[in-house]
């Protein structure tokens, strides 16, 4: 338990005002005392949203912060997220900051934070989305029968460090990885091959940059199929449905009478076709997509926060990471550097046109 409320700030009026929220209902354990920001009549406007006073330099920020979330580009990325953990925690100041982080920071900044007697946090909310949760669950417990036959995911190769994070959940021990790109760098997806634990995967990873807009290049975040002798489980999207895929089965006996396609299709697994275990449409229909972000981020807040109140707690976190955060680097060294992309390849009148052809294809339904 915590033996007092802790003042927070948050840095960055962008993602940040998600994080905003989430501590806006958190009063109880944590008070957000400021929002660090460029003075943009965007952070102008998010300090009015949340009553809060709006901190344009360092020198501004009250000397009593307890906790700091630095909701900023890292340097990888050429934002000043680094400069400003570090500061914290020259400060004796507690910090969640959110990835992608370079694996070197990473570790600097946990030695850092060891240093100054504080906690450092990688903001990772991906991990606490329910269908993500439910997915790995799900797994976990198939594995208690038997391991899975081969797992194949797609991703963006910003969210790569989450769903590596992801298999090191699901698979009984995810320490041992022999992977190998067998794919160039003149295509918008990467293909890597090996295995993991013993279990044979297929990665196909979207390494584009556009650096005239790098927030919406990603074609996708996380897809993952996890197969098995009888069927796969499939998640297409952290903010999709759960589905189970029967086996397609056909004995070589059912073609025997010659007339099989007009036979009842009796030992087929299809009779009984896709099952969905977790729809996301009534999740969202219930609470609205930025709600389950919201409350995502509440849950790696309370990692965060079990951490500083359990030294245990934080030694078993900081271990896992640091083990995930070298996987990710070996990962990310198989697939090089994003490729840089300029411009757009679709109008806005086009994107616009796209939606509405998806539109009717729902309403055709």
């Amino acid at each position: 338990m915590m033996d007092k409320k802790l003042k927070a700030v948050v840095c960055g009026a962008g993602f940040g005002q998600f994080y905003m929220e989430a501590l806006s209902r958190m009063k109880d354990r944590i008070e957000l005392v400021g929002l660090v920001a460029k003075g943009s009549e965007k952070s102008i406007k998010c300090a009015e949203v949340y009553e809060i006073p709006l901190f344009t330099s360092k020198d501004q920020i009250p000397e009593d912060i307890d906790i700091a979330f630095v909701i900023l580009r890292s340097a990888m990325l050429g934002g000043a997220a680094n400069e400003y953990t570090e500061f914290f925690f020259n400060r004796g100041v507690h910090v969640l900051q959110e990835f992608p982080i370079h694996p070197d920071d990473v570790r600097n900044n946990f030695r850092k934070a060891r240093k100054n007697a504080v906690c450092f946090h990688v903001g990772d909310f991906y991990l606490h989305l329910p269908q993500i949760r439910k997915f790995t669950e799900y797994v976990k417990r198939l594995n208690e029968i038997c391991p899975p036959s081969h797992i194949q995911m797609s991703l963006a190769a910003a969210v790569s460090m989450p769903a590596l994070m992801m298999l090191r959940d699901m698979l009984p021990s995810a320490n041992k990885m022999e992977l190998k790109c067998v794919s160039d760098n003149e295509t918008p997806f990467q293909v890597i091959l090996g295995n993991i634990d013993g279990v044979p995967v297929t990665a196909e990873i979207h390494n584009e940059v556009n650096t005239d807009d790098p927030d919406s290049a990603m074609y996708l975040l996380q897809a993952f199929n996890v197969i098995y002798e009888t069927g796969r489980l499939s998640l297409q999207d952290p903010l999709g449905d759960i589905f189970w895929y029967p086996k397609i089965k056909s004995s070589v006996s059912r073609y025997s009478s010659g007339a099989a396609a007009r036979e009842a299709d009796k030992d087929s697994g299809l009779k009984d076709g896709a099952v969905s275990l977790s729809f996301y449409g009534a999740q969202a229909a219930e609470k609205g997509t930025n709600e389950i972000w919201v409350q995502a981020i509440i849950s790696d807040i309370e990692e965060m926060l079990e951490g500083i109140t359990d030294k245990a707690a934080y030694m078993r976190y900081s271990q896992k990471t640091m083990t995930g955060t070298a996987q990710w680097e070996s990962f990310n060294k198989l697939i090089g550097f994003p490729k840089r992309i300029d411009g757009v390849k679709a109008s806005p009148e086009q994107k616009d046109m796209l939606i509405e052809r998806i539109t009717e294809f729902i309403t055709e339904k």
